[in-house]
């Protein structure tokens, strides 16, 4: 893959892509608000769970929920 999908370094770390088998990107993690990195609030945790439901191909939605409460519980840790 010599494909650059970010040119400039916007803000936040990690940053995710999401691609198709041609290397095509689906979806980044660069939501309304900008990139929402390791997401732990509340619309960060909801546009990451967007990302998944726009490029799933085999999960369920109790895989979702699991996602979900992973993150949820992670970021109740964070704000302790």
């Amino acid at each position: 893959m010599n494909a650059v999908f970010r040119k400039e370094r916007l803000d936040g770390d990690p940053w995710m892509v999401i691609l198709d088998a041609d290397d095509h990107e689906l979806i980044s993690s660069d939501g309304p608000n900008g990139n929402i990195g390791y997401p732990s609030r509340p619309e960060e945790i909801g546009y990451f769970l967007t990302m998944i439901e726009r490029t799933k191909r085999r999960m369920s939605a109790q895989q979702i929920d699991s996602v979900k409460q992973a993150l949820e519980e992670n970021a109740a840790k964070r704000r302790r």
